[in-house]
């Protein structure tokens, strides 16, 4: 567990974050609870510990590259599987009032019993589909941060995530290599929703040769109220 705990501190540090010993004691809490749950659902097809921190937990602490250190903030993170990335945000910065939501019941059982044992403040978790509460008045265009990670091409997941925005508020998209293609292809999405392409930042993961995008999209005018459209049109037929 030791040499765990160097790899995950030393791989924060490479991406200038500085973790404690109580936020390093918290990972590998949830790395625990993680490779127990998994042997019962599936939460991740990763078995090695080592790259469950890197793939996992410090890919997930990259988002904190796309918020600038401020006051306590409103953010949500969109079919959130295991966590990612918004516990690791979390317990990277416990201030933050974070949501996360998943549609599927396993998963959200996980999160509860993962955010208790992790004695998290200010999280809640929610069972359904994007589709669904971003039309709610309680959810939508709440939050000053929306945090999606490999859910869907971009196109699809800015119609899923950005009626969750305030004005202002940052669609943080995290994306591999290929970008381009779908960058294309979303910018009329983009646009539609109320949208504005703010920037991309590049970065390396630890220990390892995979490259990541951080897609930082900042909401400039309110969305329609035709959007999102009910669940499962925006995959089937996304906007363009």
């Amino acid at each position: 567990m030791e040499k765990l705990r160097e790899i995950l501190i030393d791989g924060a540090k490479e991406l200038g974050i500085e973790l404690s010993e109580k936020q390093a004691k918290q990972f590998l809490t949830y790395l625990e609870i993680l490779q127990d749950w998994n042997k019962r659902i599936n939460l991740t097809s990763l078995k090695d510990p080592k790259e469950i921190i890197v793939t996992h937990f410090l890919d997930s602490l990259t988002v904190s590259k796309g918020i600038d250190e401020i006051d306590p903030i409103r953010v949500i993170g969109i079919g959130t599987g295991a966590g990612f990335p918004g516990i690791p945000l979390k317990i990277l910065r416990p201030q933050i009032s974070l949501s996360l939501l998943d549609s599927s019941r396993k998963r959200i059982e996980f999160l509860e019993y993962l955010s208790k044992s992790l004695k998290l403040k200010e999280l809640e978790i929610i069972w359904g589909r994007a589709e669904e509460y971003g039309r709610k008045k309680r959810y939508r265009e709440r939050y000053d941060i929306i945090l999606a990670r490999a859910l869907a091409r971009l196109n699809i997941l800015v119609e899923l995530g950005i009626p969750f925005l305030k004005i202002r508020g940052l669609f943080i998209a995290q994306k591999g290599q290929k970008l381009k293609e779908e960058l294309e292809e979303a910018r009329r999405a983009i646009e539609i929703l109320g949208g504005e392409l703010k920037g991309i930042i590049s970065l390396r993961l630890p220990f390892s040769r995979k490259s990541r995008k951080l897609i930082i999209i900042e909401k400039i005018l309110e969305t329609s109220d035709r959007f999102p459209r009910r669940s499962g049109i925006p995959q089937k037929r996304p906007l363009k």
